[in-house]
């Protein structure tokens, strides 16, 4: 079963950056982490309905600039797209495209950079799967009102850890070959779909999980 690590943190706060610098330390381990964000599904969907590059809603420089025509951001357009649209079909709509993708990893380790409301906190440490949030000052009162953005400080209290990213590159860098050979990082346990599954019907029902093997 694979094993999760997700990242939770403000816009801007460096949260793919961070998950980069974790993936390329486990892979001088001789490890292969995956990287699936939960809005893979929808940036690849947004692309196939608007026409619009995957680099307008991946580069930073360039999902924060208004698209000619839509009158939104690449980001707003995913914010919208994702919560009032996506959330309203299901509220774990996101949450089950991953699942589908990555349970079947044996021995996977798989990196979520970008929780963003409580129940994903919650359906992360239903796994047994470590929390990182990723911190910086700066961009923390972006005044961003938009529900993906509203749970920041619950989600960092929340939290197994907490990296401060205020430094250079090297600084993320050296702090994921930290990570990599933690105490905490060796603690973190495969995923228990079986119990997991009976802890979630607290939330939203068993029937979002796989069937365990």
């Amino acid at each position: 079963m694979p094993i999760y690590i997700g990242l939770s943190g403000a816009k801007g706060a460096g949260k793919d950056t961070v998950a980069s610098a974790i993936s390329r330390a486990l892979t001088k381990q001789g490890k292969w982490p995956v990287t699936a964000p939960l809005a893979g599904t929808l940036k690849a969907a947004l692309t196939t309905i608007t026409g619009i590059s995957a680099e307008r809603f991946n580069d930073p420089a360039t999902k924060e600039l208004p698209i000619p025509g839509w009158e939104l951001t690449p980001r707003e357009l995913m914010q919208r797209f994702g919560t009032e649209i996506g959330k309203q079909l299901h509220p774990d709509l996101w949450l089950r495209k991953l699942v589908a993708e990555t349970h079947n990893m044996a021995n996977g380790i798989i990196l979520v950079p970008d929780i963003r409301f409580p129940e994903e906190h919650r359906w992360l440490k239903d796994l047994g799967g470590f929390h990182l949030h990723v911190s910086r000052p700066s961009v923390e009162s972006s005044g961003d009102a938009h529900a993906s953005e509203a749970h920041v400080q619950t989600l960092r209290a929340s939290a197994d850890a907490v990296f401060e990213n205020t430094g250079s590159l090297e600084d993320v860098g050296q702090f994921a070959s930290l990570f990599v050979r933690s105490d905490a990082f060796r603690q973190i346990q495969p995923a228990d779909w079986e119990g997991a599954a009976a802890r979630w019907s607290i939330y939203r029902g068993p029937s979002y999980w796989p069937t365990p093997k």
